[in-house]
């Protein structure tokens, strides 16, 4: 007969996605050769040296994330794997990336990065996991995203309130002076956005805003208005000389009732005050990304001619 898991280490090992370490059975009452047991009789899984999954627990992104942080080597869950715990966009895959501190780390199944510039500050826990924090995983995602994800990931990072846009740039003044491998990259991402600019909504607002500036069409992102009466507006982006304001919606947001209305009420007032508002969807960029773009382009020569 198997021996029976004790009702506390199995609630924690339920906290822990079913991941436990051979310390955190010592501490909770159960014996080495309790937990050799264990092992031949196929309950636990050994996953690393001195980590285990029970096997009446399915194997997860989040399990062998947990696992790996509990490996002993002193790391945290960095890169794409991090992204994709945060729910960051256009961050995507399957392998568990950790950092650690030093080198000879070698992890089953994980993709292990040494960095010097890891300090015990970057990190901060989530999910039970200990991961690297926004504003350190950012620079790090430079490794793996081209230029436009990677300033896509920024921007979700500022309009979530995940990271300001000082403590991105104080974190790339410190990883510049340790010499961090593609800081330089980052940095010229991170620099060409005004700090002071709000952070874009979505993805697609960026993809059609670039696609603008391809065309040689200068908008500006995030340009607040104010009317008269002391309220403002602020434009997802927009045409100064030409008082051309673009905004990018979505089916979820605008969609409804009572944003529709108070989307028309604004463009009415947009309008009295002499600009032109232009919408276009998010099914726009994404299935007709060129053709909205001409249309607008469309709108930039009526106003020049006008």
């Amino acid at each position: 007969m198997s021996p029976i898991i004790p009702p506390n280490v199995a609630a924690h090992m339920r906290r822990q996605h079913g991941i436990v370490t051979s310390d955190q059975l010592r501490a909770g009452g159960v014996s080495d050769w309790t937990r050799r047991r264990l092992v031949r009789d196929e309950l636990f899984i050994p996953v690393h040296s001195g980590v285990y999954r029970s096997s009446a627990t399915e194997a997860t992104f989040r399990s062998s994330c947990l696992a790996a942080v509990l490996a002993g080597v002193g790391g945290a869950v960095s890169g794409p794997s991090a992204g994709v715990l945060y729910g960051l966009r256009k961050v995507h895959t399957s392998e568990v990336h950790l950092m650690v501190g030093r080198r000879g780390v070698r992890l089953e199944g994980v993709v292990v990065h040494v960095s010097t510039a890891f300090a015990d500050g970057d990190t901060q826990e989530l999910d039970g996991i200990t991961v690297l924090r926004p504003t350190r995983l950012a620079p790090d995602l430079a490794r793996f995203l081209d230029d436009d994800d990677l300033e896509s990931v920024i921007e979700q990072l500022l309009e979530r309130g995940m990271a300001t846009a000082p403590g991105l740039h104080a974190m790339a003044r410190r990883l510049r002076v340790q010499g961090r491998d593609g800081i330089q990259r980052y940095l010229r991402v991170l620099d060409r956005r005004p700090a002071w600019r709000r952070p874009a909504g979505s993805d697609l607002e960026l993809r059609f805003i670039r696609e603008l500036r391809r065309r040689g069409l200068a908008v500006e992102q995030q340009v607040r208005f104010d009317f008269p009466d002391g309220t403002h507006v602020v434009f997802d982006a927009a045409d100064r000389e030409r008082r051309l304001a673009i905004e990018v919606d979505h089916a979820s947001w605008h969609g409804g009732r009572v944003r529709s209305q108070a989307d028309k009420l604004r463009d009415r007032r947009v309008l009295a005050a002499g600009w032109t508002t232009v919408r276009v969807t998010d099914h726009d960029v994404e299935h007709r990304l060129h053709a909205a773009v001409d249309e607008v382009e469309a709108v930039f020569r009526a106003l020049r001619a006008g």
